[in-house]
């Protein structure tokens, strides 16, 4: 399961991890989350979930009239590869 940055977003999983453990006590639930979320603790801490595992991940930044230049933003890709991007 994946989702995140917000209360939000975690809740539902947690609800839904919760539900499917209830089904089939043998599943295994994977939780990915992104590195440095501030909730990130929280399904770590959930009995429902086996497993957490993070990402680095940059913002996909959405702007009109864009195009494929926002695939070559400086901030996102710095986020998603640190100091081994190529500018």
């Amino acid at each position: 399961m994946t989702g995140g940055g917000s209360g939000g977003h975690i809740i539902p999983i947690l609800a839904v991890a919760h539900e499917l453990k209830q089904l089939d006590t043998g599943i295994e639930i994977i939780y990915i989350g992104q590195t440095g979320d501030s909730l990130g603790d929280v399904p770590a801490e959930n009995e429902s979930i086996d497993r957490v595992y993070t990402v680095r991940a940059g913002k996909f930044r959405r702007y009109p009239g864009e195009g494929w230049k926002q695939l070559l933003d400086g901030e996102t890709l710095y986020k998603i590869y640190g100091t081994h991007a190529m500018f």
